[in-house]
């Protein structure tokens, strides 16, 4: 073996031990990469820069290519580490616009747009999403044996642990609008328990739900009012079915009507800001009646013409 031959052979080995270098210290200080879906795209990480190195080594590039090339090497790293958990360009488009039209509850173009899931939609993130909308769909049209199906597909897939705990809960509001209230506290109870979820608005809200149907209506006025504060005043469609439910239970203890009408009112402007058919078509009812209650008929006929130009 001549000395060139060794020369070449010593740099090459030297890339791929520097690759190894990095993956491994990569993995040392965060261990999250060890994730199945992390892992697979950091040993693609690492060998694309094994070979940039031994290009490099090899004199087979100048620095300035080199640097050149590290610098994409840099972006294509950020991308590729981003895209574990987000979904990127151009899986977000189809994403966007059946969020939009399951919002505004237009199941026609739904229908006509998207009659299957589009090719491109590959990545998992942008799998779970997709899912996790037509599991939306579905709830809307009341096809609530079909969403949880939907949702339990998805524990197929090679998910972390904060999407697992999101599917759960998410099934466990589908059971509790099927009426299995037992199985839903069961599924909502191991779910607090394996993750770090006990306290955040979402499972004050499902908390809120198992109050209620235990009889214990001023728990679930708390649970419901906690929820609120936990949302840090962002406006969210959640928090509009939050405030909903809070006129709700304080009309059915015969609380200050004020506040009724506070929370409901409160809610039909976030389902109007959002454009969120379904929300609106559940609290202009809402308002309308407790005006009719109170004796502000005008007020009513407001809500009524404006739910009216809704449909």
């Amino acid at each position: 073996m001549d000395a060139n031959t060794k020369s070449l052979l010593f740099n090459i080995i030297g890339g791929i031990i520097s690759g190894i270098i990095v993956f491994g210290i990569t993995l040392l200080f965060r261990p999250q990469y060890w994730h199945k879906r992390y892992r697979y795209k950091i040993i693609l990480i690492a060998l694309v820069f094994c070979v940039i190195l031994t290009f490099h080594f090899i004199h087979s590039t100048s620095i300035t290519l080199t640097i050149l090339l590290l610098g994409l090497f840099v972006t294509y790293s950020s991308v590729t580490l981003y895209s574990v958990k987000k979904v990127i360009f151009p899986e977000t488009s189809p994403l966007c616009r059946l969020e939009k039209f399951i919002r505004e509850g237009d199941y026609h173009n739904i229908e006509k747009r998207f009659p299957k899931k589009p090719f491109y939609i590959i990545s998992i993130p942008a799998i779970i999403r997709w899912n996790l909308l037509w599991a939306r769909k579905l709830i809307n049209r009341r096809l609530l044996k079909e969403a949880y199906e939907t949702y339990s597909k998805l524990f197929a897939l090679p998910l972390f642990e904060d999407e697992q705990s999101d599917i759960r809960l998410k099934q466990v509001q589908t059971l509790l609008q099927l009426g299995d209230t037992n199985k839903a506290k069961s599924v909502f109870e191991q779910t607090i328990t394996r993750s770090e979820q006990f306290i955040t608005p979402e499972t004050l809200y499902l908390q809120s739900q198992f109050y209620e149907r235990s009889g214990e209506l001023e728990r679930a006025r708390q649970s419901l009012l906690s929820a609120v504060a936990g949302h840090d005043s962002v406006q969210t469609i959640e928090l509009g079915v939050i405030y909903n439910d809070l006129g709700r239970i304080d009309k059915i203890l015969k609380n200050n009507m004020t506040n009724v009408i506070h929370y409901y009112r409160k809610a039909a402007e976030i389902a109007c800001d959002y454009n969120a058919k379904f929300l609106i078509h559940i609290t202009y009812p809402n308002l309308i009646d407790t005006y009719l209650l109170t004796g502000d008929d005008t007020k009513a006929k407001l809500f009524f013409t404006k739910i009216f130009n809704a449909y």
